[in-house]
């Protein structure tokens, strides 16, 4: 029965298909086929009933490790049934003795115990959300947070996150995506705490081929330099890195479009191949910081950036951040603010709540974002996009800006713009970027989206 299920008295269970991969228990495959469990089959419980359901086969196999095909009971099936069983090649039949009905009986209660756990309301599964995701790395390699860029609320959650001290102890890296890996070797001496001249660190921001508007200011409000005083105050082996997750490009080398096309396609797969390379293959751990639109799945299909964890044999958690927005921007769900829930923000699994039962629609490319449409077609549910959501706030709260004033033009870096601009665009803009400090609505309601970039030439 499926957690979502409405009906009170399932007319057939059935137990999880892949209970039928599991071979001996002190072999090891158990552990591994009980991990795939709850994110690939939505008809499973936790992994806790999961345990509880695999107690129940021992006893009915007296003690021993069944490889068990498959097993369903419905009201009209006599209790005193034949089951089949096959372990090292062979088949055996087993009569549902005493001991088969006790171990049918806790299976019975184990999943109704999963149901009625996924049924209950949001306020008791919501958990305070920098503890909760310093926990999730005491099971996982990867988390991949998904944020709304230029959020404060965030930028704040995030230098939370890494001056807790359980961070560090649990945490290698933090993988951001608005930073040049060209200039991975400045940040990591900034990181450290040796003197940079400013212009030179500004560059790992600047030069971000994902952000052509240009950013002036350090991204997420100051991560940088937050992270660098923590170093401070940490031993040297537990020192936290900043991975620059976006392409390589040297803007000094770039003439034409053709100098951008091998870099700015291929944001994900650069991104992907840092953490691979710079956290999988060193054996540490990572928190994942992007745009929530490279992390959220489609149609429940991995990412890129996921594909390729999962391709390296590491599953990682998926967490998207947002609001209480659930479809266009006058439509919000009062349950995210109750006053009997928890104080935002706050992260809730998907799995088995009404948040994950959320309708995702068609024209809104994000979940807890205003869309751009008003005429999507339900398409799926919250639950099919990631593992967790973290709420960060109520819409009207969610707040961009802040920080340091400035005003591009007549600047070097302005100057550089231009020149990208030209580059890259039909008609560029005649205003540079600038800034007088203020704070702004995070979410506004969604502008007509802008003409997409032109097509590269054909190649020569």
């Amino acid at each position: 029965m499926h957690a979502n299920d409405s009906t009170t008295t399932p007319e057939r269970f059935s137990v999880c298909p892949d209970l039928s991969r599991v071979a001996h228990a002190g072999s090891g495959r158990f552990k591994r086929n009980i991990h795939g469990l709850v994110p690939t089959v939505p008809s499973c419980p936790d992994r806790k009933t999961a345990r509880s359901w695999w107690s129940g086969w021992k006893q009915l196999g007296n003690g021993q490790a069944w490889t068990v095909a498959d097993l369903a009971f419905t009201r009209q099936t006599p209790w005193r049934r034949d089951v089949y069983t096959q372990t090292r090649g062979t088949s055996r039949r087993l009569a549902a003795s005493k001991t088969g009905m006790r171990a049918l009986t806790t299976l019975i209660v184990a999943l109704a115990s999963g149901i009625a756990s996924a049924q209950a309301p949001v306020a008791s599964q919501a958990k305070e959300a920098v503890p909760e995701i310093v926990r999730l790395f005491d099971q996982h390699r990867i988390v991949m947070l998904g944020e709304i860029h230029g959020s404060i609320q965030f930028d704040q959650l995030l230098k939370q996150l890494a001056n807790s001290p359980a961070f560090a102890e649990r945490v290698n890296d933090i993988v951001v995506e608005m930073g040049n890996a060209v200039h991975q070797a400045v940040l990591d001496r900034y990181i450290n705490g040796d003197d940079v001249p400013t212009e030179r660190l500004a560059a790992v921001w600047q030069d971000a081929v994902g952000t052509p508007g240009g950013i002036a200011a350090e991204p997420y409000h100051g991560l940088f330099t937050a992270v660098r005083e923590i170093n401070r105050k940490l031993p040297p082996e537990r020192k936290l890195r900043v991975l620059a997750g976006d392409p390589p490009i040297d803007w000094g080398q770039v003439q034409t479009r053709e100098d951008i096309a091998p870099f700015l396609p291929f944001r994900d797969e650069h991104y992907a191949s840092v953490v691979r390379y710079e956290v999988l293959a060193k054996r540490r751990k990572a928190l994942l910081v992007m745009g929530a639109g490279h992390f959220l799945r489609r149609d429940a299909k991995p990412g890129l950036v996921e594909q390729q964890m999962i391709s390296a044999f590491v599953k990682p958690y998926v967490i998207i951040v947002g609001s209480d927005v659930v479809h266009g921007f006058d439509e919000v769900d009062r349950r995210f603010t109750a006053a009997d829930g928890p104080h935002a923000p706050w992260i809730v699994e998907m799995k088995g709540t009404w948040v994950g039962a959320l309708p995702r629609w068609t024209d809104a490319s994000l979940i807890g974002y205003p869309a751009r449409g008003s005429n999507g077609t339900q398409s799926g549910t919250w639950e099919q996009a990631a593992d967790a959501y973290l709420f960060l706030g109520a819409r009207d709260t969610l707040t961009a800006g802040g920080g340091p004033a400035f005003d591009l033009e007549g600047t070097a870096y302005g100057n550089e713009l231009r020149r990208r601009w030209k580059i890259m665009l039909p008609n560029p803009p005649a205003a540079l970027p600038k800034h007088d400090g203020s704070t702004l609505p995070l979410l506004r309601r969604a502008p007509p989206a802008p003409p997409a970039l032109p097509p590269n030439p054909v190649p020569r």
